[in-house]
């Protein structure tokens, strides 16, 4: 108990403090389609604040602590979860985080209206 406060405490002060470590151009998309990573699995999250999907690959082991600072954390049931959800336009492959705690996703604009 005593651990989990001191991680949410840290997911906090990092939610608050978060980086963009880098962007890249489509061909450096980190996350589209199936993944390529043995034992990793397709997530996703829709970032309300600025009208965003993110998709990233990772071990499920670590949805729980990755839970903790991206509440919308989903698993996807398919390959390509932001296109369904209306944000077929890719935007950037970004990394979020720093540290041992850090994600690299691709990250897709809504589609016009």
């Amino acid at each position: 108990e005593e651990t989990w406060a001191a991680v949410k405490a840290l997911a906090g002060v990092m939610m608050a403090d978060e980086a963009v470590m880098g962007e890249a151009a489509e061909d450096d998309m980190c996350c589209s389609g199936a993944c390529t990573v043995e034992g990793e699995e397709k997530y996703y999250s829709i970032d309300t604040i600025h009208n965003m999907c993110g998709e990233c690959c990772m071990n499920p082991d670590d949805y729980r602590k990755y839970h903790l600072f991206e509440p919308g954390l989903t698993k996807a049931d398919n390959d390509s979860p932001c296109g369904p959800l209306g944000f077929h336009t890719y935007d950037s492959t970004v990394t979020h985080g720093s540290g041992n705690i850090k994600m690299t996703l691709d990250l897709y604009d809504p589609d016009s209206v």
